[in-house]
């Protein structure tokens, strides 16, 4: 619930994902459910002891090369609200990676992952979130997060691409989640590591392109003064869920987890 006391403004510049970069133009946004109610998928590296990794599909109006990318999630921990909100990782441990889309609608042929550069985070609220294993919802710290791509990519007008975004800090729990958004085909996808298999989830993701790095400041904001609740999301278990294309999932299931080893392996965590 957003009190009506509120400034406006607040609420648009959240909605916004809160950046303004110098001399950037987004080619591609969906903005931010948060401050009002929004879901949120862990996004977690297998070597740091996750068991899901969360993707959205973009489909830009011209050709681009996206050198920048901004996005909304939070750290949390499942064990109870005396452990959160738990402060951010000491170094910078996200990493944005690109597919084309497959046949199946599923993220096909992986075209790279990528650490950010000028990575720079800012507070926008806070919410409660849940439940967590005691069967309470948490106050947890909302952050906007930016950062410029250190190998730009270039992407085709008019095709279905995904991208993900994982958290390799380590070890777990707390977990990194990204937060839903709207602008996009209204779902995402989440991918789990043991008995692979995709979900439909519904909402988008938070997150924007830009064709230009970014230099300037990333804006923070008070919050909302009553929080809003967010919704834990997580897959089925696999008698009640729908696979969606065993084979690509199971291959593609195969070829995450040796790059999530690969990735893990030569990183901190």
């Amino acid at each position: 619930m957003i009190p009506i006391a509120r400034p406006l403004v607040a609420v648009f510049l959240l909605g916004l994902l809160m950046v303004a970069p110098a001399q950037a133009a987004i080619v591609y946004s969906q903005t931010a459910d948060y401050p009002s109610s929004y879901n949120a998928l862990t996004s977690q590296s297998q070597g740091s002891g996750g068991g899901y990794e969360a993707y959205d599909s973009f489909n830009l109006s011209a050709a681009a090369t996206v050198k920048a990318v901004t996005f909304q999630g939070f750290y949390w921990n499942p064990n109870g609200p005396a452990l959160n909100p738990p402060p951010l990782p000491g170094t910078q441990d996200l990493q944005v990676g690109f597919y084309t889309n497959s046949g199946s609608n599923l993220p096909g042929t992986f075209l790279g992952a990528t650490n950010l550069t000028n990575f720079q985070s800012a507070k926008v609220g806070t919410s409660y979130f849940g439940p967590d294993n005691t069967g309470q919802n948490d106050l947890v710290d909302i952050y906007n997060f930016v950062g410029n791509l250190v190998a730009p990519f270039n992407f085709s007008a008019h095709t279905q691409y995904w991208m993900s975004i994982v958290s390799f800090a380590g070890p777990t729990p707390p977990y990194w989640l990204w937060t839903s958004g709207s602008g996009g085909d209204g779902h995402s996808l989440q991918f789990r590591y043991v008995v692979p298999a995709y979900a439909n989830i519904s909402r988008d993701r938070a997150f924007s392109l830009s064709d230009e790095e970014f230099v300037g400041t990333l804006l923070g904001a008070d919050g909302p003064s009553d929080p809003p609740t967010g919704e834990l999301v997580e897959m089925p278990e696999p008698g009640s869920l729908t696979l969606l294309a065993l084979g690509a999932v199971c291959g593609a299931g195969a070829h995450l987890r040796r790059r999530l080893k690969r990735d893990c392996a030569s990183s901190s965590c």
